[in-house]
């Protein structure tokens, strides 16, 4: 996804656009306002979790949302 995509599905180049709700809300930009001629319909709701191996680092403070968003992540 990039933020050209919309501009595609506009023109035409594109039938259909998949994208995932992100958290990070510098990629989320790209697809949290499609322009009005643009249907979106969400079709999967899923739940974020957070892994982390017992003696993390990370853990030598309180865990809460503060610590994880201060940490590096990686979405799969």
């Amino acid at each position: 996804w990039s933020d050209n995509t919309f501009k595609m599905l506009q023109r035409g180049e594109l039938d259909l656009g998949l994208t995932g709700k992100d958290i990070d809300i510098n990629d989320a930009k790209l697809t949290l306002q499609p322009p009005d001629d643009i249907c979106e319909l969400e079709i999967y709701r899923d739940y974020q979790m957070c892994i982390i191996r017992k003696n993390h680092p990370a853990l030598k403070q309180p865990w809460n949302l503060e610590a994880y968003l201060a940490l590096r992540h990686v979405q799969v």
